[in-house]
């Protein structure tokens, strides 16, 4: 737009305004776009719920999504097949193939992009079944060399191409403890867990196995036992900070998180010390918990109310740090 210039003090001054504004429409000058608003570090958020309420589920993390494998709903404990994969970057949960054998309580670990699930409580009972699934073709695959003791309320953990089967529960509290080579498929027996339990979670941690928490006879215990995969050995390795079975634990960049009900508990490795932070919106139990990119999400699991138990579908994220922009 050609615009000549003669005496801008003989002209109006409404008329030279409106002659500034479109010379800088004409040259294309935008007010830059809104920034997005930080999410609120310290605070939980709602997520997007999984499609069917379910409790006692398995859960991985695999290439920054979340597989929901598994579980139970309904006051009589149906058993469920359900896979489903959460999209964080979407806020999205979508159907994929079912898992062969349905079922609750169910170990489960990720090796690569395959996710292992072992073990468990079908309907028709106690199972040493091991089942793999492929995010990559959303393929099961069966057929995998059995546990060689059933179980459920188990605990697995993952170092490099061996998987730990640790506790569970069948008629008692086991401490039993087998590895599984993904792939040899073979399995092997290897020293028991100190304290018998079940409903426990592990973690790796700096390539050994922390044995968390779970329940016994005794009721709920805040056992911390260590296992070294080098020499084989078990150690102690302190305490929660209070008893807990059927919680979820999950690694984040600022240390160890643990949750149930309304207990929210972070171990800082440098310190040793164990601190209070926010809990969850949704109190509940039987859930599983895990990290992505400044997020800890928390699914599943159920609450009381009126004297039962309702499984629920919610997905609660924790923001320890803003997420990384893609």
């Amino acid at each position: 737009m050609a615009i000549i210039w003669r005496s801008a003090s003989r002209m109006p001054i409404a008329l030279l305004i409106v002659l500034c504004v479109a010379v800088l429409t004409a040259c294309g000058s935008n007010p830059p776009p809104p920034t997005a608003t930080p999410p609120p570090v310290g605070q939980w958020l709602r997520k997007a719920s999984m499609q069917e309420e379910r409790s006692w589920i398995g859960m991985a993390s695999v290439e920054g999504k979340i597989y929901a494998i598994g579980g139970m709903t309904g006051s009589l404990g149906r058993r469920l097949d359900l896979t489903e994969v959460y999209d964080p970057q979407k806020n999205t949960w979508t159907y994929l193939r079912p898992m062969p054998t349905a079922r609750s309580s169910v170990g489960v670990v990720a090796v690569g992009t395959r996710i292992y699930a072992i073990g468990g409580f079908p309907e028709t009972g106690v199972t040493t079944a091991v089942e793999v699934f492929d995010t990559e073709r959303n393929q099961w695959r069966t057929g995998l060399a059995p546990m060689p003791t059933k179980r459920f309320d188990l605990t697995l953990s993952a170092i490099g191409n061996t998987i730990y089967a640790i506790g569970g529960y069948d008629l008692r509290e086991m401490n039993i403890v087998e590895a599984y080579d993904t792939v040899g498929d073979r399995w092997s027996s290897l020293p028991p867990l100190p304290t018998a339990r079940y409903a426990l979670q592990s973690l790796v941690v700096n390539g050994k196995i922390w044995a968390m928490g779970g329940r016994n006879a005794d009721g709920p215990t805040d056992m911390i036992e260590v296992f070294d995969p080098a020499t084989r050995q078990w150690s102690p390795g302190g305490k929660l900070p209070t008893p807990l079975a059927g919680f979820g634990a999950a690694l984040a960049d600022d240390g160890l998180h643990i949750v149930k009900y309304d207990l929210h508990y972070r171990y800082n490795f440098q310190s040793g010390l164990w601190s209070k932070l926010p809990a969850m919106l949704t109190s509940r139990h039987g859930l599983q918990l895990t990290y992505i990119d400044g997020l800890l999400f928390a699914v599943g699991g159920c609450m009381p109310g009126d004297g039962t138990l309702f499984d629920v579908a919610k997905n609660e994220a924790f923001v320890i740090r803003a997420p990384s922009k893609r």
